[in-house]
């Protein structure tokens, strides 16, 4: 059972901790690039698995602050896409667009790999930690507790972060001037996109 509204105790904690995960982006992150070791911190393991939602009593799923603020949960999971249709026909396109020579793709293909590794073990623990997180808040548990997982998580979405920007920064580093440019052209229609609704409703294009 859920108590009524949560302790005060637990509702004074994560409305701190929402004031204070800005801050959090201050921290070191503990990787050396995407060549380095990014496995997440081991998560305490709660032996009762019970899930943040009791279909039979009705309870509702407790909401959680929002923890990415460095990424998203859809673009952390996005970027860990094995490879397959959609992937291989994404990958053709990527290569046709941005005429990459044969070292090149390899050079895309070797960091898109390393992305993989980096990320989906901290998708694991992300997971891991918010079912914990569900449990405590449900059971009443320790406010420290809730504090310290709450602050794990986001971590973990930090670590996401950094291994998207080394990726970039890497897949850039194979480019050359012109390919680049090409590039910045492609991001730059991508941030227009979500203006042409409007531009069509007003028959303007």
């Amino acid at each position: 059972m859920v108590k009524r509204g949560l302790s005060r105790g637990v509702v004074l904690v994560l409305t701190a901790l929402c004031a204070t995960l800005a801050l959090a982006q201050g921290r070191s992150v503990a990787t050396q690039g995407l060549g380095g070791d990014v496995r997440a911190p081991r998560v305490r393991v709660v032996v009762a698995q019970r899930t943040a939602e009791n279909p039979s009593s009705g309870t509702p799923a407790v909401p959680l602050p929002s923890l990415s603020a460095t990424i998203s949960r859809e673009e952390a999971q996005a970027i860990t896409m094995a490879p397959n249709d959609e992937f291989s026909q994404a990958l053709r396109l990527v290569i046709h667009l941005l005429q990459l020579r044969a070292d090149q793709v390899e050079g895309l293909k070797q960091l898109l790999q390393l992305r993989r590794q980096a990320v989906v073990p901290l998708l694991q623990a992300i997971a891991e930690g918010e079912r914990q997180l569900h449990e405590l808040i449900e059971s009443g548990g320790d406010p420290a507790t809730i504090g310290q997982l709450v602050l794990e998580i986001h971590h973990y979405y930090q670590l996401i972060a950094r291994a998207q920007a080394d990726f970039l920064a890497g897949f850039e580093g194979l480019l050359d001037v012109e390919q680049r440019a090409r590039l910045e052209t492609i991001r730059h229609a991508a941030r227009l996109q979500p203006l042409l609704p409007a531009f069509r409703s007003l028959y303007l294009l």
